[in-house]
């Protein structure tokens, strides 16, 4: 595609655009191929993120700029954050209007994350660019630390308050489930468009990689980071599950065996902490160690807003590894509606019960399945997670309202 159908792009938030996890992720796989003369990171450097350089993206322009929230303000403020914050947010704006004009940035483009893609929405009015946001969490929950409760059920109520005016000014709403975007249609009146989350140039080739492990112990594993409490639970449940067979549960991730038992409590015999692996290193690795990729979705009440609004963007990579996907979660989960709609593409278990979970896990040893439901997982990644599909959606949108905005 002609550089010049690439908008000049500011990207303004507390989301780092790295090779990592999470938001970060994403947005590293959807701008890898962007003109990196045309992309203006705006990071805020007042925080305890403070990135990895060595992950970003390559001959980008990354500016820091400070959008200070004291920890009082962050946890004992709220509700009165609307006001408290205002000063703030347009203290950090008022720095970066400046500098965006000089880049000739055309549009604005924010994770809705901590506070700063707030000063983004700022900055965009203030210039009159169109506004872009990617909507990778759902932020009344993660900003309020899904408190349960009253206490909690206010606190997002005025969440939401502040961000509804956010979401209808933006001229695009990518949101990274069908569940997301249908619960803020309901909450903000306005249409969001699904941006399912990604494989990327770092990932492995899709393909199934299946080895029959016959007569070797029953391996499960779970790849990531362990981000909710119901997933915690979720993995020791697992791993007793497991214990029942002589199986084991192995975990890829960032974590030391002293955190995971410690945070997670999973300082249990069967539970092995691997190492934590680029994708494509991973589908060499697992296959020869493992039977079957574990994806669990929380069970706890207070964590339902979430589940049934994030995607988990490992479900991408998982896919692409080509072994079988064991999903356990409630029906209304965003992994288990997607598992729903693509029968046969993964092993789907919607009931919160150990004996459901032990009874799939052994059909799985003993049928011939586990090999097809490989096969078939592959064939839904490559329809839903493929990189160009979602750098197309994001493009489409950039190149809509620029146009629009320069008539």
């Amino acid at each position: 595609m002609p550089l010049m159908e690439y908008p000049n792009l500011a990207i303004i938030g507390d989301i780092f655009v790295e090779r990592t996890v999470g938001g970060a992720l994403l947005l590293y796989r959807l701008l890898n191929n962007y003109p990196a003369d045309k992309l203006h990171i705006f990071h805020n450097v007042a925080t305890d993120r403070k990135g990895d350089s060595s992950k970003r993206l390559a001959g980008v322009d990354y500016i820091g700029f400070e959008c200070h929230v004291p920890a009082w303000l962050r946890y004992r403020a709220h509700p009165a954050w609307r006001w408290l914050l205002t000063p703030k947010i347009r203290k950090a704006a008022a720095q970066l209007v400046a500098s965006v004009k000089e880049r000739g940035c055309q549009a604005v483009l924010t994770v809705p994350y901590d506070f700063s893609w707030l000063v983004g929405a700022i900055v965009s009015r203030e210039l009159g660019l169109p506004l872009h946001l990617i909507l990778h969490d759902d932020w009344p929950s993660t900003i309020t630390a899904n408190q349960s409760g009253w206490k909690g059920a206010i606190k997002r109520h005025y969440a939401r308050r502040m961000m509804g005016p956010v979401y209808r000014q933006a001229v695009s709403r990518l949101c990274v489930s069908s569940g997301m975007a249908e619960a803020y249609h309901r909450l903000f009146g306005t249409q969001g468009t699904i941006l399912y989350p990604t494989t990327g140039d770092d990932s492995p080739v899709s393909k199934v990689r299946y080895n029959d492990r016959s007569g070797k112990p029953f391996v499960m594993a779970f790849c990531g980071l362990v981000n909710q409490a119901g997933t915690a639970i979720l993995l020791r449940r697992l791993a007793a599950v497991l214990s029942t067979i002589n199986g084991f549960l192995d975990i890829y991730s960032p974590y030391t065996s002293e955190q995971l038992g410690e945070l997670h409590g999973l300082n249990l015999p069967n539970v092995r902490q691997v190492g934590f692996f680029p994708p494509h290193e991973l589908a060499e690795r697992l296959p020869e160690a493992t039977n079957a990729l574990f994806l669990p979705a929380s069970f706890e009440p207070h964590e339902r807003t979430d589940i049934s609004t994030l995607f988990p963007s490992k479900l991408a990579d998982y896919s692409a590894i080509g072994l079988p996907i064991v999903i356990w979660g409630p029906t209304y989960s965003s992994a288990a509606r997607w598992a729903s709609e693509n029968p046969g593409a993964t092993l789907l278990i919607t009931e919160n019960n150990d004996n459901a979970c032990r009874d799939a896990i052994e059909s799985l040893m003993t049928s011939s399945d586990a090999e097809l439901i490989a096969h078939r997982g592959v064939i839904a990644g490559k329809k839903y997670f493929q990189i160009e599909q979602a750098r197309g959606t994001l493009l489409s949108v950039l190149q809509v309202s620029t146009k629009s905005n320069a008539n």
